[in-house]
């Protein structure tokens, strides 16, 4: 407690502060009652993105590997993508359980030594859509 420098409450509008703090929580209630309301189907990014991978020549096809920042949003995306009749997607960050090298080469067996037949054999399910947190770029070393 020594290094803490003591402020004297008359240099302050304290009473003021305090007002203003209530209104910026007030404030955050109203966000957070918006938020509420908020609903996949009213999603116009998700919903261009199952139409990518559901429709497009290539991307209907393909491995496909989005990256976002946050973690909740490799969730949602896994979860509505699952909603939407897709089983061939998986998400990692660093709350995933699941070991991420496991998990890289579901996504792409052929490039990491194995093969659709070997995880088949394995129990392990291929992964063509990864959604992923930078999560995947650290400390793999095998």
């Amino acid at each position: 407690m020594e290094v803490v420098e003591y402020l004297d409450r008359n240099g302050y509008r304290v009473e003021g502060m305090l007002t203003e703090t209530y209104d910026d929580l007030d404030q955050a209630l109203e966000f957070l009652r918006e938020l509420q309301k908020f609903q996949p189907e009213h999603d116009d990014k998700l919903a261009a993105l199952i139409k990518l991978l559901k429709s497009d020549p290539v991307m209907s096809k393909h491995k496909v590997l989005l990256f976002t920042e946050y973690a909740d949003t490799a969730h949602y995306w896994r979860d509505e993508l699952r909603e939407n009749k897709m089983t061939d997607v998986d998400e990692a960050d660093s709350g995933t359980k699941r070991s991420r090298i496991d998990m890289i080469r579901s996504f792409a067996p052929y490039y990491n030594g194995t093969s659709s037949q070997d995880l088949a054999a394995k129990g392990m399910d291929e992964i063509r859509v990864l959604m992923s947190t930078d999560v995947l770029s650290e400390g793999l070393s095998y």
